[in-house]
């Protein structure tokens, strides 16, 4: 690393610095020869100054090198306020931001798409892989349309160091997702920014836990209001269902705690209890129906 192009970062932003990346630079590896030092260029638009560093000797089908940044991480000055007295800082392009945002992303251009793999420590034989974030994710719902990954990273890197940023996500297209690498961070975050007024949208905040595909009883949340229609021609057929259902599943959380009945037992115990509930409750619907 070149430490006449590097500018020292400023320590004044954010809560904690980031745990990995210590200097302006970050390593590219398994990149296909094909992917030129221009269209690698490309990808990092919005993230200068920088300067590419790649190795290539013709010989190769992938080629590994570095990235220098001008920053690592240096912030600007308050430039939008959130809610009334919450300023949003304006960041610097930097080595930080580029890998937070641009880590797995495709490169412009490129046919077959080839992603941008990215990494803070130099390339070894094994290779030095990222360490996990310690905070839970965050999602962000209500995004106005068309916020980009910069914009919600610098929205939200006030708070900390960020290990990913995505605005646009399979939770819907107005609904991102960030991670912090340190949990304070993220809830820090999370408070201070949830129902506050961005571009006109209240957006809100809240930890995501990943659901379970165990199938298990614990996992269907059959007391969330989605579940208990009343609205509908069914809603008085569906609320009862529910009540039986809750009954069942609040006994076998209690015997499969308290005792190690065998799954049959449990079945049994279970329709005993409540099958004249549940018939009565199917019977007068369908009753009335006839």
């Amino acid at each position: 690393m070149d430490l006449a192009y590097a500018v020292p970062s400023d320590p004044g932003y954010g809560t904690r610095p980031h745990p990995c990346l210590h200097d302006p630079v970050l390593f590219v590896t398994n990149l296909p020869a094909f992917v030129s030092d221009e269209t690698l260029a490309s990808a990092l638009v919005g993230y200068g100054p920088f300067r590419p560093k790649i190795l290539r000797d013709g010989m190769q089908a992938t080629v590994a090198g570095a990235i220098e940044f001008r920053y690592l991480e240096k912030g600007l000055f308050p430039c939008v306020f959130v809610c009334v007295f919450l300023p949003i800082f304006i960041f610097c392009p930097s080595a930080e931001k580029a890998l937070a945002v641009l880590q797995a992303r495709s490169i412009p251009n490129t046919n077959p798409p080839v992603s941008l793999v990215l990494s803070p420590f130099p390339p070894t034989s094994p290779s030095v892989p990222l360490p996990p974030p310690a905070a839970h994710p965050r999602i962000v719902k209500h995004l106005p349309a068309g916020y980009s990954d910069s914009q919600l990273y610098d929205l939200f890197r006030p708070f900390g160091a960020l290990a990913s940023v995505r605005a646009h996500t399979q939770f819907g297209a107005d609904t991102g997702v960030v991670e912090f690498w340190n949990e304070d961070d993220a809830r820090q975050a999370e408070e201070a920014m949830h129902c506050a007024d961005v571009e006109g949208q209240n957006i809100a905040v809240q930890i995501y836990t990943p659901r379970r595909a165990s199938g298990s009883l614990v996992d269907f949340n059959i007391a969330a209001p989605a579940f208990v229609p009343t609205s509908s021609q069914f809603g008085t057929f569906s609320a009862q269902v529910c009540l039986v259902l809750r009954a069942m599943i609040g006994k076998a959380d209690r015997v499969g705690h308290s005792t190690r009945h065998r799954h049959h037992d449990l079945h049994h115990s279970l329709l005993s209890d409540h099958q004249d509930h549940l018939s009565m409750a199917l019977g007068n619907k369908f009753s009335s129906l006839r």
